[in-house]
């Protein structure tokens, strides 16, 4: 083949014979292929579809006969439903029952009819119905209502043998009508669901055949088109490789042989012309090597003058240049002309920045924008010290980046001081921190404010916010705005020191406490400044008022315990074992432990207030206050304020806040004495107590919540007094949850013996006697009286006794008779009654007992089972380890172990 001088001659000369598949564009080529590919492969989907087609109408075709067989069965079974039914109330005779039957079931008839019918109607084309379907739907629809129509008449007039015969003669053809027809519909549809069958498994395959027919013809065309296709383009790129080595080896007259008009043989011809340009470059290009080569030396001439550590690399951060400075800091000798250290420059950085320096001029080179960085850089005796690295990129007029001009700056000695600096600062910070306090300067000429990270922090500013002023004086307590205020403008127009406390108002509207101290200086140009320090003193500020609250709680209790003790009551336990008192104990024994309201009746003197301070000590609240009113001793205008206090200024004489009884009680349980003398103002607020659980003190419009047990004591019939408007019902009734009566003591006469012995042994070592006897015939005396005060007034009569006794038995007052005089009875011939301790024990233990009682019938309902819900401590409200240390404390054991141990098979020990 001989060479042209015209890349345009050689294009016509190797074109000249060229086959018709050369002609055409490779995309117009692809683009042929990929149209028959498709074409052959929508014909085999086409197939596919149409099969896909007729399985779906066999398969409506089978949902068709399903719901015609459905719709059939539905109307047989409502009318083998009318039959029996019907027949079940003609055989009962119940003519009622029949008449809502055959309603009920004719209107249900009817309408599943005309549902088959309508679903009939709806059955695609494909789905042959029964010819006799239809009309025998349209005759069951005509006839059944006038049959059931007659047999409500005859049911109606009581001819039951006639509805027996109209249901065997005429509902009964009716139900076998339908049965045969559904007998035929079942038949047909088998029929019809055989031949769908059939059609689905024919058409299953001629898809079976279709699918690898079509794929087999798509593949074996694709494949030769494919084969064709790609011989037309790699053979015209085989012969641009070649061009290419020829190229790459300098053989610049190789020319490619260019055959056809697609895209490859335009790409040769280029590549043709490209090889001549090439040729006139290359010679240009050693020419301004040379001249490259002769400014390079002079640029490393001038680096190497410069006083500072310099460098050069090329475009992707190679080392070329390093001046003498920075070889000599490393130690490194003259490098070869023509070396490059490459990046192995990056040895000599300290290994914690190495990785980060690394990564920064890396990102450096991909923007092409100027940077700088710091690490620390290796002296030649190994020592590391800090340098500022700083580059910038050497660009073409194209914008293209040539070279990377930089300097190592030495930052040694300014980098240890900033070190020292900000660990200072870090220990300021920790140290504030830790002690909760922030600092702050104020610069006096121009205002000027600097707040520490602790001062954000204890005032809750944001720390990208201005502080200022006017910023903290909104936040401030506005009680103390004035003050913060007036000292702070004092301090900065005096230059004066300051030291106050005062309030912050948090955003989510909790207060907190700050302390500022601070005073004035003087910096050497004279410039003032105030500098200060902020600490948060809430926790102390909150633990002060916490304590002050406790000492000021703990001193009203103490008053209220102290006016406790000095009510000295009638006796200091309940004594008695008479059958009405232990029905009393029991009661308090089963109440105690909740928190339900109590009110104790009975006479004046009977011991009310013992059994509410009972109750309180055997209840989950003994540990707190026991507070007791009478409210029959307080003035009507006093007692509101006296069970729920005021507020300084409520009304004449408030001079001081003073909390009521109830807030005395929070937590305990409190005891209204007399409560049937409360007024009716106080009474609807004690219901709002009892109801809510909270008050308004006097002169106050803030709730108090309280926890308080209410108990109530009364000797008036509070029925009565709610009769006569006195009294309101609703607080009755809230009152009145749990009540106990306390018997008169002339009720409980055998507890008479036991009460003189207790009150002899606590009178008589109090009056300096020793009275250790009584006389039948005064004991006699003592239990014939009828007591209307009761045990008040047997212990009054027993104190006044042994004051006039002059020996260890008992002298009754001779004012106190019953119509038997004590003087003219024989002393000597009188049997004595010994007053001994095991009266008093036994006494005492009166109450022991009835909860031993109590307990004992619990754990025997429940055969000992403790736990649990059906253990005795659900039963009695306490928690299983709280029952079984009362049991501890009262000796109360299981009777089989007790039997077991040689004890009795009760399980307990009585009291003598």
């Amino acid at each position: 083949m001989t060479r042209t001088n015209s890349p345009t001659g050689w294009l016509r000369h190797a074109t000249a014979n060229s086959p018709l598949l050369y002609r055409l564009n490779i995309h117009r080529r692809l683009t042929l292929c990929f149209i028959l590919v498709i074409v052959l492969m929508l014909v085999g989907d086409g197939v596919l579809l149409w099969q896909l087609h007729l399985i779906r109408a066999q398969v409506e075709r089978l949902n068709g006969v399903d719901e015609e067989l459905i719709e059939v069965l539905r109307v047989h079974t409502g009318l083998l439903s009318v039959y029996e039914r019907l027949s079940v109330s003609a055989r009962s005779e119940d003519s009622a029952r029949l008449q809502k039957d055959s309603e009920t079931l004719r209107t249900g008839l009817l309408d599943e009819v005309q549902r088959t019918q309508a679903a009939f109607n709806r059955l695609p084309p494909e789905v042959k119905v029964d010819p006799t379907v239809l009309p025998t739907l349209e005759s069951i629809e005509r006839t059944l209502p006038s049959h059931l129509d007659a047999i409500r008449a005859l049911a109606a007039s009581g001819e039951w043998e006639a509805v027996r015969y109209r249901l065997e003669r005429q509902v009964q053809p009716l139900e076998s009508l339908s049965s045969e027809l559904l007998k035929n519909v079942a038949r047909e549809v088998g029929e019809q669901r055989t031949q769908a069958a059939l059609n689905i498994a024919r058409a299953e395959r001629r898809m079976f055949l279709a699918v690898p027919i079509t794929g087999f013809l798509t593949l074996l065309i694709a494949a030769g088109l494919g084969i064709a296709i790609t011989r037309s383009i790699t053979e015209p790129l085989g012969r641009l490789v070649e061009g290419s080595k020829a190229l790459a080896r300098g053989e610049f007259q190789h020319q490619v042989p260019v055959i056809g008009e697609d895209e490859l043989a335009h790409l040769s011809g280029v590549f043709n012309e490209a090889t001549w340009k090439l040729r006139d470059l290359y010679d240009t290009l050693r020419n301004r090597e040379e001249t490259l080569r002769q400014s390079e030396e002079r640029l490393r001439t001038t680096i190497d003058t410069i006083p500072t550590l310099a460098w050069v690399t090329g475009p992707d951060g190679s080392v070329e240049i390093e001046n003498k400075r920075l070889r000599a800091y490393h130690g490194l000798p003259e490098p070869p002309k023509g070396e490059e250290r490459g990046w192995g420059w990056t040895a000599a950085v300290h290994p914690d920045d190495r990785k980060e320096l690394e990564d920064h001029w890396r990102a450096r080179l991909v923007s092409g924008e100027p940077g700088e960085s710091e690490a620390r850089l290796r002296r030649f005796d190994g020592e590391y010290r800090w340098f500022l690295f700083r580059g910038s990129p050497l660009r073409d007029e194209r914008g293209n980046i040539l070279k990377w001009y930089g300097t190592n700056t030495d930052i040694h000695d300014r980098k240890l001081a900033e070190d020292d600096l900000r660990r200072s600062r870090a220990y300021l910070a920790e140290a504030q921190k830790l002690s909760r306090t922030g600092s702050f300067g104020w610069s006096i000429p121009d205002g000027e404010l600097f707040w520490s990270d602790e001062t954000f922090r204890i005032t809750g500013i944001g720390a990208d916010t201005e502080p200022s002023l006017e910023r903290i004086l909104q936040q401030t307590h506005p009680e103390d705005r004035a003050m913060v205020r007036q000292t702070l403008e004092h301090a900065f127009h005096n230059g004066t020191d300051f030291d106050f406390e005062h309030r912050l108002v948090m955003a989510d509207g909790s207060v907190k406490y700050v302390h500022v101290v601070g005073g004035a200086t003087a910096e050497s140009s004279g410039k003032r400044e105030l500098v200060g320090a902020v600490m948060d003193v809430t926790a102390a500020k909150l633990a002060l008022q916490e304590i002050q609250q406790l000492k000021e709680q703990l001193f009203k209790e103490n008053l209220v315990l102290r006016e406790e003790v000095d009510k000295v009551s009638m006796f200091e336990e309940i004594v008695g074992t008479s059958p009405a008192l232990q029905a009393v104990i029991a009661r308090v024994s089963k109440v105690a432990p909740t928190d339900s309201a109590v009110l104790i009746t009975g006479e004046t003197g009977t011991g009310k207030e013992l059994i509410a301070r009972a109750i309180h000590k055997r209840s989950r609240r003994s540990a707190r206050a026991f507070v007791s009113v009478n409210c029959g001793a307080i003035c009507a205008g006093l007692v509101e304020s006296e069970l729920f206090g005021h507020v300084k200024g409520a009304f004449t004489g408030a001079i001081a806040n003073r909390d009521g009884r109830f807030r005395v009680a929070d937590g305990g349980t409190i005891l209204l004495d007399e409560v049937g003398d409360l007024p009716s103002e106080t009474q609807v607020k004690l219901l709002r107590v009892l109801q809510e659980h909270e008050f308004e003190p006097i002169g106050c419009n803030k709730t108090v919540k309280v926890d308080v047990r209410l108990i109530a004591a009364t000797n008036r019939n509070l029925e009565e007094d709610v009769r006569a408007g006195k009294f309101r019902s609703d607080l009755l009734y809230r009152l009145n949850v749990f009540p106990i009566h306390v018997p008169p003591l002339r009720e409980r006469r055998e507890d008479i013996p036991l009460l003189v012995a207790f009150l002899l042994q606590t009178f008589a070592p109090k009056l300096g006697k020793n009275v250790t006897q009584v006389r039948q015939d005064t004991m006699r005396r003592l239990m014939e009286y009828s007591w209307p005060g009761n045990v008040r007034e047997l212990q009054n009569i027993l104190e006044r006794a042994v004051i006039l006794s002059t020996n260890n038995v008992l002298v009754l007052d001779r004012e106190f008779t019953l119509g038997v005089d004590d003087a003219r009875a024989p002393v000597a011939t009188e049997a004595l009654w010994p007053v001994t301790s095991g009266a008093s024990s036994a006494a005492s233990a009166s109450l022991r007992d009835a909860e031993r009682r109590h307990i004992e019938s619990a754990l025997a309902a429940t055969n000992w089972v403790i736990e649990g819900d059906k253990g005795a401590a659900k039963i009695l409200g306490l928690h299983p380890n709280t029952l079984r240390s009362r049991m501890k404390k009262l000796d109360i054991q299981r009777p089989d172990r007790g039997a077991a141990n040689g004890e009795p098979g009760d399980g307990s020990k009585r009291p003598s």
